[in-house]
């Protein structure tokens, strides 16, 4: 079986404006912040409060904005990555 992909940018710039796409897109993120703030580590809550998913050009972005976040994502020399991000969108993911 062969599979042929056509990539089509009017499509894609059609669906960005699709308030049902949005919706689910909006839907998705917000069970990924939850799920994230869930994993996140907590010492004194600015990392789980930091955890927000907003919309930009048709995208909805999830992000953690404390300053340390990247170092828990992904660890340091001295401490164990803890990927709450990444296991959230595994988690969201596997349950769709």
């Amino acid at each position: 079986m062969r599979l042929r992909f056509i990539y089509r940018r009017g499509v894609e710039d059609e669906l960005r404006r699709d308030s049902k796409v949005l919706g689910s897109l909006d839907t998705a993120g917000d069970r990924i912040v939850s799920a994230a703030k869930s994993f996140a580590p907590v010492r004194t809550g600015r990392l789980r409060t930091s955890i927000v998913a907003h919309r930009e050009n048709g995208e909805t972005i999830v992000r953690a904005t404390a300053p340390y976040a990247a170092y828990v994502e992904f660890g340091t020399t001295d401490t164990p990555a803890a990927h709450p991000l990444a296991k959230a969108v595994a988690t969201v993911s596997a349950t769709n």
